[in-house]
């Protein structure tokens, strides 16, 4: 989950209809909450409740576009015309956004909406429908950290935002990537740690697995096909059920050899983009699972697994080696697509992949995973 900067708002305008502004800035300012909160909880709860706040937000601009049109700056001034825009980006109906996006650009020709609005809006449509962006404006936060989701046709961005009165992309970027913290530098041995900040990050995984695989074939494959040996390590993790329990969630304390960190995994299907995690950095290993056992967090496994990691065109791929099943190859990106022709590149059938997570790539050899209180190589 992530925020994205606003376009700006010049000093407000009196608005004919105050009463409509200020309903729009409570559902704003409803909404900032409900999404900070989400951020810091990263919990069902607060989840729902973003979500709840946001349809809510959704259907009372409907209303209000269905009794005077858009809600432009002569109607609830440029505070409010900017409160509707936010609305508009967050909702989660993507038809209206649509809908939306015809009359706030018909709003723009006369004035009554900014272009800053237009842009963001039509980014927003676009990659949410898959479909490369115009302007440059939405980013994603993945494994390698930001970076914006693909233009079209990039030569000429900046072309394309100057004629929207923006500034070069270089200078948006920079004022974007001043919103996070920097990666932590990878560790000397490890170079591919997995990318994490001081501060918690809610983030989806594109991944696949191939199973039963020879490492050392896999490893020449990869290198046949460019990719760059990173380094192997000893992983090792405790897995611990979250308070109250939730089917498909856990946390998770991991030492990958250069960096130590502490997430909470939550399974929603097993598709390629089913896994979301929420990741931070910590300090020790024991230390932490001391204070995660202090602060009532019961460990139900510790675990060992061996990984070799490789970078295939910024494509992470992992030859994992566990007890007691055959190895395999992790592919994980920042898209679905990414993963999909990293696959084709290794000469690996879509059929042959599953993004099953651990405990179900136990259960196909009849382990119950769950039920090994202590997973090590002898």
């Amino acid at each position: 989950m992530t925020r994205e900067p606003q376009p700006p708002v010049d000093a407000p305008s009196a608005p004919n209809c105050p009463q409509l502004t200020a309903v729009l800035l409570d559902f704003k300012r409803e909404h900032q909450a409900a999404q900070a909160l989400a951020d810091l909880r990263d919990d069902h709860d607060s989840i729902a409740y973003l979500a709840k706040v946001e349809d809510l937000a959704t259907e009372a601009l409907k209303v209000i576009i269905a009794a005077h049109g858009w809600p432009g700056h002569t109607l609830t001034g440029e505070a409010g015309a900017n409160a509707a825009w936010w609305i508009v980006h967050h909702s989660n109906d993507r038809a209206f956004q649509r809908r939306a996006l015809a009359l706030l650009d018909e709003a723009v020709q006369v004035g009554e909406a900014t272009q800053e609005q237009l842009t963001f809006l039509t980014d927003r449509v676009r990659v949410l429908a898959g479909r490369p962006q115009l302007y440059g404006t939405q980013f994603n936060i993945g494994t390698n950290g930001l970076r914006a989701y693909v233009v079209e046709d990039p030569e000429h961005l900046d072309v394309r935002r100057a004629k929207m009165g923006l500034s070069p992309f270089d200078a948006f970027d920079k004022l974007v990537r001043g919103f996070y913290p920097p990666p932590d530098p990878p560790d000397s041995g490890s170079p591919t740690q997995r990318y994490t900040t001081r501060r918690s990050m809610h983030t989806i995984e594109y991944e696949a697995k191939a199973l039963g695989i020879d490492p050392n074939a896999m490893a020449e494959r990869i290198k046949a096909a460019g990719g760059s040996f990173q380094g192997e390590r000893l992983m090792r993790r405790y897995v611990y059920d979250t308070v109250p329990a939730v089917p498909g969630r856990w946390v998770r304390l991991r030492d990958s050899g250069g960096a130590v960190t502490l997430c909470v995994k939550t399974i929603s299907s097993d598709e390629i983009d089913g896994t979301r995690e929420t990741e931070t950095t910590v300090g020790s290993f024991e230390d932490t699972h001391v204070l995660l056992g202090l602060m009532g967090l019961a460990h139900r496994s510790y675990q060992e697994n061996r990984r070799s990691s490789w970078l295939l065109d910024g494509v992470r791929l992992e030859i994992d080696e566990w007890p007691l099943i055959p190895p395999y190859l992790e592919i994980e990106g920042d898209t679905e697509d990414e993963v999909w022709s990293t696959a084709e590149l290794l000469s690996i059938p879509r059929d042959d992949l599953t993004s099953e997570n651990t405990t179900k790539v136990f259960a196909r050899y009849g382990i119950d995973l769950d039920s090994i209180n202590e997973l090590r190589f002898a």
